[in-house]
């Protein structure tokens, strides 16, 4: 049963990172909530610990907010589809226990630029970028000393 709401959740959220097809918010809804009551039986998902469900229950309440009486992804602005395809990506990677390998997106100026690029890694790309940078702040001979 896990498997197939973490399945399930996949084929909205490439579609919100793709741009390719209409976010379809009802169904998200639905799929939220079963999962929901799931975690609150505590059934399928026993390996979860505790701080964990409670996050993962904190960021639906705040994806169901969002998404109350909504239909369709036009009537959400390019933030709250970033924001939505991002929760979504944190929640399957939370019942998958894959949080390394979910898709974070966010928006992004190029050096010299003020229009804003979306540009979408995975949790441990991003990781791996921010120890890199650390270690070039702390790399004297970047810096010439």
């Amino acid at each position: 049963m896990k498997g197939f709401f973490a399945a399930a959740l996949l084929v909205p959220m490439l579609a919100v990172a793709s741009g390719a097809k209409p976010l379809d918010v009802q169904e998200i809804v639905a799929q939220q909530k079963q999962i929901r009551s799931e975690l609150l039986g505590s059934k399928d998902y026993r390996g979860l610990s505790e701080s964990t469900r409670n996050e993962l229950l904190s960021r639906q309440a705040s994806l169901l907010r969002m998404l109350e009486g909504k239909k369709s992804a036009e009537e959400l602005d390019a933030n709250q589809r970033m924001l939505t395809s991002n929760e979504l990506e944190w929640i399957e990677g939370a019942l998958n226990d894959k949080q390394n390998d979910r898709l974070v997106c966010k928006q992004e100026k190029k050096l010299g630029s003020n229009r804003p690029t979306r540009i979408c890694r995975t949790a441990a790309q991003m990781e791996q970028e921010r120890e890199s940078a650390r270690e070039a702040m702390g790399d004297e001979e970047v810096w010439g000393r």
